[in-house]
């Protein structure tokens, strides 16, 4: 959780130095949009995002102790109240599941499945593998702004744990830890196969090998077997919005 606060806060710096240099980004605005999750580490992404994105207006729909708790916490803000339209229907939790399989299943295979994705072989010797971890075990308030001071990453070896896991390509130059934790990604691919015995991983990927870098982060997050492959990645997309 601590890198995604870490990633609000840069994409909110890059947001305002692009609106240093283009007027029509200026004179347009921002509309941003979170997601539904609004308790826990949820709240406290709303926050930070309301702080690093320099929100001038922040509306909540239908949730009235979510529009009591950020005038609370947010007093500088102009938070507005609005009920929901009554032909609005929240979504259910198989259905946020489902539509989540749908667009992962569409970025390797296509929204009308006219994508092939591609599969071959990366030499262990030829990556570098890391997983973010945090000696805090809780995060708190006051941690959010600074994320960066309690994340770090750890180097870790292929092993067969890693079937089925999602690695994320990353731009960076160096595996120095900001680095890596704070450029954008290629991409995701999937881990299909590893063969100890020849060094290699077998990987499905939106586009042909060989890959253009080095440096990947393992995704947290294991890929169900018993999915249907073209539909068993899990990608988790942050867009931060308000």
């Amino acid at each position: 959780m601590l890198l995604y606060f870490l990633l609000i806060n840069k994409v909110g710096e890059t947001l305002h130095n692009r609106l240093k240099f283009s007027k029509n980004a200026l004179t347009s605005g921002v509309i941003v949009d979170t997601c539904g999750w609004v308790t826990g580490d949820g709240y406290r992404s709303i926050v930070l995002a309301a702080k690093s994105f320099d929100i001038n207006v922040l509306i909540v729909v239908e949730d009235k102790n979510l529009h009591k708790n950020l005038k609370k916490d947010l007093p500088n803000k102009d938070i507005r109240f609005i009920p929901k339209l009554s032909g609005a229907v929240e979504r259910s939790r198989s259905t946020r599941t489902e539509r989540r399989s749908t667009l992962i299943h569409e970025y390797f295979y296509g929204s009308d499945n006219s994508i092939k994705p591609h599969t071959f072989n990366i030499k262990f010797s030829d990556i570098e593998m890391f997983r973010v971890s945090s000696y805090k075990s809780k995060v708190k308030m006051n941690m959010i702004k600074d994320a960066q001071n309690y994340i770090s990453l750890m180097p870790i070896s292929i092993t067969k744990d890693l079937l089925y896991h999602l690695l994320a390509i990353s731009y960076a130059d160096s595996g120095a830890d900001e680095n890596i934790m704070l450029t954008s990604v290629l991409g995701f691919i999937c881990v299909t196969e590893i063969d100890m015995d020849n060094q290699t991983i077998t990987v499905l990927s939106p586009q042909p090998g060989p890959l253009p870098k080095t440096y990947y982060l393992l995704e947290i997050y294991n890929i169900n077997t018993q999915i249907n492959l073209q539909s068993k990645f899990y990608l988790i997309i942050t867009y931060f919005m308000v």
